[in-house]
């Protein structure tokens, strides 16, 4: 099984390679257009938990985009191969041309919903010769990899048009991370404009969030981790524009028993170093630690 996934792999990888221009992977050139947004990203779109994420959907929709072109391959959102392409379209000679155009438009519809023009991302100095919205810099990247395309081309859902089998195979992806309870959508429904679910995305609740400031040194640690330095007081909450919601913000959902994060990094959490619930005796916790030491409450 690991020769054969190893092999798959490597067929992947050539045939990518073979079908693009001097070289270069197509593959890689969208990987380094998700990690530009990812540079250029705030809010907590760029916090390693959230990158790692992001990357992950971004090279499934690709993979899955590419497996509707192989003779085996499976896509993870197509275990029983109903939009593999007829044989006639699975020859090297058509996926020189298609393959490249299906993982373009995976891509870009993938990167369109990850990094969507909602005002969290900077804009680059004009020296660096991008965009200043998300949409613009993957409408560029998108048109520099395939040369003019039909803005159409960029929702069509026609299995019959390369375009179509990418932005399917994307589309199927984000559904089925769409509640994977990441709340990629801040607590809230993803905004018509944007490139969104079409399953209905639970919205989950904020956890309340309230400035405090702490006494330093800590009087005493038993129901938190530490206290805050004076100079990073009061602490902010994690939303946009320091609210308790926006992208990846924590929430609480007690029908499944899940209660908040409360770590310190900011890139990784939510409001204050408080515990909303402290175990009684739990190895991976120590009471004792100082801020910025961190602890979750759902081992």
């Amino acid at each position: 099984m690991l020769l054969y996934r190893l092999i798959k792999a490597m067929a992947f990888a050539a045939v990518v390679l073979f079908a693009t221009s001097a070289g270069a992977s197509i593959v890689i050139d969208w990987n380094n257009a998700a990690l530009e947004e990812v540079r250029l990203s705030t809010a907590l779109r760029n916090g390693p938990p959230m990158v790692a994420r992001a990357l992950a959907i971004v090279h499934t929709c690709m993979y899955d985009a590419w497996a509707a072109y192989d003779d085996i391959a499976v896509g993870t959102t197509d275990i029983n191969g109903t939009r593999r392409r007829p044989s006639g379209e699975r020859t090297d000679v058509n996926k020189a041309i298609a393959v490249p155009r299906a993982i373009s438009f995976a891509a870009y519809r993938c990167l369109r919903n990850l990094y969507p023009d909602d005002g969290t991302s900077k804009v680059p100095p004009p020296s660096t010769g991008l965009a200043d919205s998300p949409s613009a810099r993957l409408d560029a990247m998108l048109a520099a990899l395939i040369g003019p395309y039909q803005p159409s081309e960029t929702s069509t859902m026609n299995p019959n048009k390369p375009a179509g089998v990418g932005n399917i195979a994307t589309q199927a992806v984000i559904d089925a991370r769409a509640n994977d309870g990441s709340n990629q959508y801040g607590n809230a429904f993803c905004p018509g404009q944007n490139v969104c679910p079409t399953v209905p995305v639970t919205v989950l609740t904020p956890v309340p969030c309230v400035s405090q400031t702490y006494p330093w040194p800590p009087a005493t640690p038993l129901l938190q981790l530490g206290d805050a330095p004076s100079e990073l007081q009061p602490l902010p909450c994690v939303g946009p524009g320091g609210t308790q919601t926006g992208p990846y913000a924590d929430y609480d959902d007690s029908a499944n028993s899940y209660s908040h994060y409360v770590p310190s990094n900011p890139l990784m959490g939510f409001c204050t170093p408080l515990m909303a619930v402290f175990p009684a005796s739990d190895p991976y916790i120590d009471p004792a630690q100082r801020w910025p030491d961190v602890a979750d409450p759902n081992h």
